[in-house]
């Protein structure tokens, strides 16, 4: 609600409230001779200690619960891992290792040329990659539109031989026609 001033409450205070409300609902109100929680712990493993200090086969069980934490621990098996195994994973390795080496001697080979100074004059080279570039554009500007203009003239130079070819046809019929029309003509008896 705006306007209303809630007092600071300590978050300890709200903590404890909270343990307090938790303990009430798992166990229930403490009676006259109950304490708390972490008391109430501390007594029953008491009695279990001093119930099981009886039987031998749960004593050895209680012994080895921290043998057992370390075999429930997720690092365990890199514990394990002994030499021999280190070994074999190195050796079945050998030749991706063998292959790393090459290129490391080739590498090493050719570092010389990759720290010469014609790199470092690349910087300086900048104008007149630029002014090539330019260049290069305006070239191929120029023969795209050599390129159109040479496929217009193959349009224009098909369309004319395709009409002299027509022509061509039309008078070697006409002539073939007129030929024919001048052979004198067999009178038949």
């Amino acid at each position: 609600m705006p306007g209303v001033i809630r007092p600071s409450v300590d978050p300890l205070d709200t903590l404890e409230a909270q343990i307090r409300d938790l303990e009430s609902k798992i166990i229930g109100q403490p009676s006259e001779g109950e304490g708390a929680v972490a008391e109430s712990l501390s007594r029953t493993n008491a009695a279990i200690t001093s119930a099981v200090s009886n039987y031998d086969a749960i004593k050895t069980i209680f012994d080895r619960i921290n043998q057992l934490d370390s075999y429930l621990d997720p690092t365990y098996e890199d514990f394990l891992t002994d030499a021999t195994i280190k070994t074999k994973v190195i050796l079945e390795s050998e030749a991706d290792l063998k292959e790393l080496l090459t290129q490391l001697v080739r590498l090493n080979e050719i570092n010389d040329s990759l720290d010469g100074g014609h790199l470092t004059e690349v910087p300086q080279l900048k104008d007149r990659l630029k002014a090539v570039t330019e260049t290069a554009v305006k070239n191929q500007e120029l023969c795209a539109s050599v390129r159109d203009k040479v496929n217009d003239l193959m349009v224009s130079y098909n369309s004319v031989i395709n009409n002299m070819t027509r022509a061509f046809a039309q008078f070697d019929a006409i002539v073939t026609q007129l030929e024919n029309e001048a052979k004198p003509k067999k009178q038949l008896d």
